[in-house]
């Protein structure tokens, strides 16, 4: 498996996993998906029956490669982050606004991968929520690649 850079990154400033799980059963219907310790969500794009080691391999190509992200607000509040080949998460727009101080100071210091530089750094006009938000995401993807470990399974098939 070759990684490119990473963010060194670790947040620590999370909700539980708990909520991860929650809204994604929510926003994700009745799809097929695995979640990840740090909240991390593959779908599974195969058929027949979810393949756990498949999902982790998904997660793991996503890394192979500079792992861009969309990032797309939601009705609910929720900002959905997501990346190539079904795999992303979910974040509180809430919770990114009552930590904002110390997201954004963590999300520019240590969340970019090589020399990346965001156009909207440092321009106070503009609202950084949705940057961070996938910086964040893209943060706790590398923690679960390091991980691995899985901690739901949505397989309506099984």
């Amino acid at each position: 498996m070759n990684i490119n850079p990473k963010p060194s990154w670790q947040p620590v400033i999370n909700p539980p996993i708990s909520w991860n799980i929650a809204r994604l059963r929510i926003h994700l219907h009745s799809k097929r998906y695995v979640v990840f310790s740090n909240g991390t969500c593959v779908i599974w794009q195969g058929v027949g029956e979810l393949n756990e080691k498949l999902c982790v391999e998904t997660l793991l190509s996503v890394v192979d490669n500079s792992p861009d992200f969309k990032v797309r607000m939601h009705p609910s509040g929720d900002i959905l982050v997501t990346f190539k080949g079904g795999v992303g998460g979910v974040i509180s727009s809430e919770f990114l606004k009552s930590h904002m101080n110390a997201l954004r100071a963590e999300a520019f210091s240590k969340g970019k991968i090589g020399s990346e530089f965001f156009k909207t750094e440092g321009n106070e006009n503009y609202d950084d929520i949705e940057l961070i938000a996938g910086l964040y995401i893209r943060a706790r993807l590398f923690q679960d690649v390091e991980s691995k470990n899985i901690v739901e399974v949505f397989d309506h098939q099984r």
